[in-house]
């Protein structure tokens, strides 16, 4: 996130945006919410006149963007969500690569998320639709 420096007194900055390339696109479901409301698809317009488009932040380019030479960044973050991942998938490998229902109840907390409450019930995983690759599919997407 572009703030992250103030909010941890680090040194760098996030950048505030994600890019995502089409065959990682593709993998998200017409009816996830993720597709609709974490990306940005197409020409971007500017606030102020929304006849210009979004040039990106030709300014900077080539100019040093700190004078910091020891960067502070010395923390990590990492998601709740990642570690629900990471335990399923642990489940999942410890008992031969299917869906405990513990894995299931991790990985479908996360999932139904993504979706209006009158989807989650068909997009919802069961022992026989969470596979290993799901899994790690659905990871990429989260």
């Amino acid at each position: 996130h572009f703030a992250q420096r103030l909010i941890y007194d680090g040194d760098a900055n996030g950048n505030n945006g994600m890019v995502v390339i089409p065959t990682a696109y593709d993998t998200f479901k017409n009816n996830d919410l993720r597709k609709s409301t974490w990306m940005l698809i197409g020409t971007q317009y500017q606030l102020t006149n929304p006849t210009q488009p979004v040039q990106g932040t030709e300014e900077y380019r080539g100019k040093p963007l700190s004078e910091a030479k020891y960067w502070s960044n010395d923390w990590i973050m990492y998601r709740l969500t990642d570690i629900y991942f990471y335990k399923a998938e642990a489940l999942m490998r410890k008992n031969g690569g299917t869906a405990v229902p513990e894995a299931l109840r991790l990985v479908n907390e996360v999932h139904s998320r993504a979706f209006k409450a009158s989807d989650v019930a068909q997009e919802t995983y069961t022992a026989a639709t969470l596979t290993l690759p799901e899994l790690l599919a659905e990871r990429g997407r989260e």
